[in-house]
């Protein structure tokens, strides 16, 4: 049994996307099967990729040449060629800032450069790859997204006999609300959202990663089979032995790791936790937060100066990227995990099956009727912030901190935890798909 998995991320790939695929790789070569990945070829990446199971080869490809890139060549090669401003190099490093208005056909022109996304580059070396691979015995097809032009490829293979091909989405497609909107316009919404009903009509299996994305495909798609839908979670990876009740002597410990990007903003739990502090009269000896990540700024709002502002200096650390196993370290050590998840509400940040397989206590801003609010609430033992109602997030934190320093934690519900286990969630995926993927 042969599969060719088209994700455009993969190990050693740093994007999230590639634990992903990671994962279902596994899952299937531990079914018995060989398994071929297609994925974007890496920067200064010249040898052939290795990897750690004789049953696993992966083929990264080049990409070709995007029509953005080629946009942004013309581009450069008409614009006059002009010498450095005055005092343009003492002015430091240009921010970039959305744009607040676009003309109407630059608007168009960006939006079709933006069909399915950015890398339609990868299509085409994607496809000739795979097709190849197909050729050679690979019965199963699947691709993962974002980003969607994987999703093609996957398309233009399943018009092949006999190859049967399974469709995973992470995060919504056509309707997705983080795609900008100087990239999309009426028309080309329509095309992409034409796009994606051509995939789901033709894949032999879909595959959400969420509740959320499952029901907005059944409520915009109601002539698709809900038998071809199927949630298979990412899931906890380890399920840490249970917390001792005692805890360590010294501040209470929050920690946060990750990035700041979409509305994933620190700010309204910083306020709070400056005004209980305040309230309390808390210092760096009660209280210790630290951020780890890409944390540094919030699109142009610098933390570091909202931390200053606020009064948390000492209380609040930063610190840039660390290995895994030393950020690890850091969130075994912690009394509280902070996720941020507002404005995404059928998306659940790879961070939250981490945090709950450490078994510490979440501390989740999140969208109200959100599946990660709705998660976090069935785990049972932490606490979620639904608005910005500056009052409630204040109770929040003044509640979890007396907590966290009596080393009290809240009961969770084992049985759903151990459900949620990669494991469990990649059995349910190799049940519903080796159907489809061995033919008698």
């Amino acid at each position: 049994m042969r599969m060719v998995l088209i994700a455009y991320h993969f190990p050693p790939d740093p994007a999230v996307g590639s634990l992903r695929a990671a994962k279902v790789a596994r899952a299937f070569i531990g079914a018995g099967y060989e398994v071929d990945v297609v994925t974007a070829r890496l920067a200064q990446e010249r040898e052939p990729r290795g990897t750690d199971h004789p049953a696993l080869r992966v083929h990264p490809v080049d990409l070709l040449p995007s029509p953005r890139d080629l946009a942004a060549r013309i581009k450069a090669c008409l614009a006059p060629r002009r010498g450095p401003r005055p005092g343009a190099a003492a002015a430091g490093p240009v921010t970039w800032t959305p744009p607040t208005h676009i003309a109407a056909w630059k608007r168009l022109l960006s939006s079709l450069l933006w069909l399915p996304d950015d890398r339609q580059g990868f299509v085409l070396p994607a496809w000739r790859k795979a097709r190849t691979l197909v050729k050679s015995g690979g019965t199963l097809v699947y691709s993962t997204a974002p980003p969607y032009s994987p999703h093609l490829v996957g398309l233009l293979l399943s018009r092949r006999p006999g190859v049967q091909w399974v469709m995973e989405l992470r995060d919504p497609w056509a309707d997705n609300d983080q795609k900008p909107w100087w990239v999309r316009t009426r028309a080309t919404d329509a095309l992409d959202a034409r796009l994606e009903r051509l995939c789901l009509t033709r894949a032999d299996r879909v595959i959400t990663v969420s509740e959320g994305i499952s029901r907005r495909l059944r409520a915009r798609l109601p002539a698709l089979d809900p038998s071809r839908l199927l949630v298979a979670r990412n899931g906890i990876e380890h399920l840490a032995s249970p917390v001792p009740g005692e805890r360590r002597p010294g501040p209470v410990r929050i920690v946060y790791t990750g990035t700041f990007y979409y509305s994933r903003d620190p700010r309204p739990f910083l306020r709070g936790l400056a005004a209980v502090c305040r309230r309390q009269g808390l210092g760096p000896d009660a209280v210790q937060v630290d951020f780890i990540g890409a944390c540094r700024a919030v699109g142009t709002v610098s933390v570091d100066k909202e931390i200053d502002a606020l009064g948390l200096t000492g209380i609040v650390r930063i610190q840039d990227w660390l290995p895994h196993a030393a950020a690890q370290a850091v969130v075994e050590r912690a009394d509280v995990l902070l996720l941020l998840a507002q404005e995404q509400p059928d998306q659940i940040p790879n961070k939250l099956y981490e945090y709950l397989g450490s078994r510490r206590p979440i501390l989740a801003f999140a969208d109200a009727e959100g599946e990660t609010a709705r998660m976090l609430r069935r785990a049972g033992g932490h606490y979620v912030v639904t608005g910005d109602d500056a009052g409630e997030v204040e109770r929040v934190v003044s509640q979890l901190l007396a907590s966290a320093a009596r080393g009290e934690t809240g009961a969770t519900d084992e049985a759903v935890l151990k459900e949620w286990t990669t494991d469990v969630q990649m059995q349910r995926l190799l049940v519903a798909v080796q159907p489809h993927a061995c033919p008698a």
